[in-house]
Formats: C-alpha cells, sequence, structure tokens
C-alpha cells in the first residue's frame, strides 16, 4: 500500500496536463529480457518507482517504453544486472541504444550500462548536459598537470566561471540548475581549507537566492551535502527543544524549534530536512521509535510540501518494509499463464519461500514443504520462488520434481519482490496473515531450528484458530 500511495502521489505531480516521452531502444545485448523504467518518487530517499517495462525483442533487439509528463524527469533503466540514468523531456521521442559497457568484469552486483543516443535534438536537456559534462570530464583531463600539483580546488574556481560565462544567456531554467548545482556539489568536495567557503557562503550563494527545488536531481544532491541528517547538529536550546517535540509527537513544533536555526528560513528546506532527520532517528536509542513514526505518519497526511509528503512516505516504507507487524509489500507474479496477486490471497495465511536449486537446505525443505502443504492448504496458501541465476537451472528442477502441488515461481537473482521483502539469506521464509501483516519475517522453516521447532507448529496453531 505504501509503494502505491507514493506512485499515485508522484502521478499527481507529475501528469496535469502531461505529454508522452518515447523511448525507441534498442538493446542487442537483452534480447528476449524484460528493461523496466523507474523514476524517482523524491530525491530526498532516492525511492524509485516503475513507471514502464518492455521485452526486449528476442529477433531484432527493439524495444519501446513510454510515459507521460509534463515536466523534465529522471529516469533509470534496467535490464538484468545493468542500469543507465537518462532525463525524460515531455512530447520528446528519443532512439536510444543501451548495450553492455566495454570489457565488463563478470560480476553479480549492478553495473551501468552504456547508453547512446541517435539523432539527438540540441535543444533537448540530454544533448546539454551530455555536452556539459564532456567539457568539464575534457577540462580536468587538459588541467591535469597543474591539479597535479595545486590540487582541484583552483580549477574548480576557473572551471565555474568558464561556465556561468559560457550559460549567461542560456533560457533552460533546468538546465542552468544543473550547471550550478553541479558546480556547487564540486565545491563541497574541497578538501583544503584554503579554498573551501564557510557555510554560510554556500548558503548565501546557492540556497537563499533561489526557489527550491526539490524534485530536481543535482540540486536535492547539493542540500542533502549541505544540511545535517542528525538531530543533534543544532544548538544545545534548540535540540532541548527538539527532543521536547518528539515527546510531544509534534511536527509543527519541531519546525518551529529548527526555525530558529538561519539555514532553516526556507519552510520547505526546513520540512524536507525535518523528515530526513526523524527517518535518521528512528533507530537511535535516545527516540522514541513510536513517536518517531506517528510524527512521519503525520507529514504525509498534513505536510505543507508535496515533496515532504512522498518523502515521509517513503521512509516509513523503508523504516517498517518487510517488518512483523506492518503491511506486506504487494506483488504480481506470472505463474501457469495467470498472475498470482498478494491481494487476492487474504482468505488464508500466506507461507511465502525463497529458495535456489544449488543450495541443499532449500532442497530438503522443499521435500518437507509438500507434507505440510497436503495438511494445511486449507489454511494456508504457500508460494515459492526461485533465485536461481539460470532460469535453466530452474525448469530442470521442475521436470526433476513433478509432485510438488503449490505455486513455485521464478524470479532470478535481481527481482524487486526480493529486495521488497529484504531477503537476507537463501532459504528464506514469511508468514502472512489474513489482512496483508506480515506475522512473522523471518518465519520459521520447514526443518527444524536449534530450538527443534519448525515453522508445523504455527501452522497446528493456525488451524486451531480457524477451526472454532
Amino acid at each position: 500500500m505504501i509503494k502505491k500511495t507514493s506512485f499515485l502521489l508522484l502521478l499527481l505531480a507529475l501528469n496535469t496536463w502531461c505529454f508522452s516521452a518515447v523511448i525507441h531502444g534498442f538493446a542487442p545485448d537483452f534480447k528476449g529480457k524484460m528493461i523496466s523504467m523507474y523514476t524517482y518518487s523524491d530525491y530526498l530517499t532516492l525511492s524509485k518507482v516503475k513507471i514502464g517495462e518492455a521485452m526486449v525483442d528476442p529477433g531484432n533487439g527493439t524495444f519501446e517504453l513510454s510515459f507521460d509528463t509534463k515536466q523534465i524527469i529522471k529516469v533509470l533503466l534496467a535490464a538484468g544486472n545493468t542500469n543507465a540514468e537518462i532525463y525524460l523531456g515531455p512530447d520528446t521521442d528519443y532512439e536510444l541504444y543501451y548495450k553492455l559497457a566495454e570489457d565488463t568484469p563478470i560480476s553479480f552486483a549492478t553495473q551501468k550500462a552504456t547508453t547512446y543516443f541517435k539523432n539527438l535534438d540540441s535543444t533537448d536537456i540530454n544533448y546539454k548536459v551530455l555536452k556539459f559534462n564532456n567539457w568539464f570530464d575534457e577540462f580536468i583531463y587538459v588541467k591535469r598537470n597543474e591539479i597535479m600539483r595545486f590540487g582541484m580546488s583552483p580549477q574548480i574556481d576557473t572551471f565555474k566561471l568558464y561556465a556561468y560565462n559560457a550559460y549567461a544567456n542560456e533560457k533552460d531554467a533546468f538546465f542552468n540548475n544543473y550547471v550550478r548545482y553541479f558546480i556547487a556539489n564540486l565545491e563541497q568536495l574541497k578538501v583544503s581549507s584554503k579554498y573551501r567557503k564557510t557555510k554560510m557562503a554556500y548558503y548565501l550563494e546557492y540556497i537563499k537566492p533561489f526557489p527550491v527545488s526539490a524534485f530536481d536531481d543535482q540540486y536535492m544532491a547539493f542540500i542533502k551535502g549541505f544540511y545535517s541528517n542528525d538531530l543533534n547538529s543544532f544548538s544545545k536550546q534548540i535540540e532541548s527543544d527538539i527532543v521536547l517535540a518528539i515527546l510531544h509527537q509534534s511536527p509543527s513544533r519541531l519546525m518551529r524549534a529548527m526555525h530558529r536555526d538561519p539555514y532553516f528560513e526556507k519552510d520547505e528546506i526546513r520540512e524536507l530536512m525535518m523528515v530526513n532527520m526523524l527517518g535518521n532517528a528512528y533507530y537511535k536509542r535516545q527516540y522514541n521509535r513510536n513517536n518517531i513514526q506517528v510524527m512521519l505518519d503525520s507529514i504525509v497526511k498534513f505536510a505543507k510540501f508535496k515533496s515532504s509528503g512522498l518523502a515521509a512516505q517513503n521512509i516509513i516504507g523503508e523504516l517498517t518494509k518487510a517488518e512483523s507487524g506492518y503491511p506486506a509489500p504487494e506483488f504480481v507474479v506470472s505463474f501457469e499463464g495467470k498472475e498470482l496477486k498478494l491481494t487476492e490471497m487474504k482468505d488464508k495465511f500466506v507461507y511465502m519461500s525463497f529458495f535456489a536449486t544449488w543450495n541443499p537446505i532449500s532442497m530438503n525443505d522443499l521435500t518437507l514443504m509438500q507434507d505440510l502443504y497436503v495438511k494445511y492448504s486449507e489454511y494456508v496458501t504457500f508460494i515459492s520462488f526461485c533465485t536461481d541465476k539460470d532460469k535453466a537451472t530452474f525448469d530442470a528442477f521442475l521436470l526433476e520434481n513433478p509432485g510438488y502441488d503449490w505455486p513455485i515461481v521464478y524470479l532470478g537473482e535481481e527481482a524487486d519482490i526480493i529486495k521488497d521483502f529484504k531477503v537476507a539469506s537463501i532459504p528464506y521464509y514469511i508468514l502472512i496473515d489474513q489482512e496483508g501483516i506480515i506475522a512473522r519475517s523471518p518465519a520459521g522453516s520447514p526443518s527444524p531450528d536449534g530450538l527443534y521447532k519448525t515453522i508445523e507448529d504455527t501452522f497446528k496453531y493456525i488451524k486451531t484458530q480457524m477451526d472454532k
């Protein structure tokens, strides 16, 4: 529900009088595989929401993705264990080549893909950004000897003068922000105190004169670097008021306390950073976790700014995701030509298992699960997910084990479900109640644990209660 709400809020933010951006893609390295498109729900948490998906044609390697937007947005394309970021402008068609980077080592970690645009218009944001980035790279290369002798900081100052002069007449507000905060982020990295500005100087140059751009990636990268995410970073007097605000579960009281700091005069920044700091405080022993969550819930409902509400929603989702006592992440998977939806499994408990065919404990547990299925399938819905890297090994496993009677679905290693349920090891088990709330994560396994207990003890209790 949390993800669904965030996505709906995002659509409301983007899709008023919107125009389609269409990607006509070519990805020969990924023929027959799915390519997904995500955007960032907010740039405080960098939570991603899927906004498109397509199959790369098995024959010619082409694909097409589209999304309706009224403004420039940053999207993440992902295929296999690769991804790449580009911008999408409204009412724009893109011809894109998506490929594995050259000399990419074999790895299970997510790797950056290489993207090439064809016939990109010079007014498009991608054209401008790529041209600017290439200019900066060339500048650093030309100045490499000076950088070796005197460090990077003087060259950042020189490049800043060149860039501001080159784009003095630029009318594209989004691109102007990109250049300004690209340079601002470089300046924040200055190591030498000889070249580093005071915090107030950064504030007066980059924050105070300009409107808040909460849905701009470069701007938010600077803001997150400028402001601490720690509630203990304030003066002692303000900090005591912050403690009282959390004690009384009052976001408005916390906003008033933070307003006394001169760097928090802008309401939207103050509300955003309040959300960020509350999220960071959730696991700190000095603060009551329930109070933090109540405050974040309140911000979701009553935030003055949409950016803060989205960020609070995403932080709550991340803090409570896959924890016992909280709603289970929704999922939809395909099984034997039909869709299996968690939302349609609420008449029974749901027992989810994640396994791999190479794992002997997993294989033994599946054998035991067949007996549990026969005994308790009237009360519990069983579903198993295979996390093998290659689907061929999964297909061979099914042929060798035709007697398993419950849905067994192939996921692979990088599926969203694995991340959403925070599957930390294999095998892994989760029990969800009839209301879609996670009852146990991790849940017991079919085989005995160190205390000689199995999930069957729980199933017996469920059967007893449901038979009353």
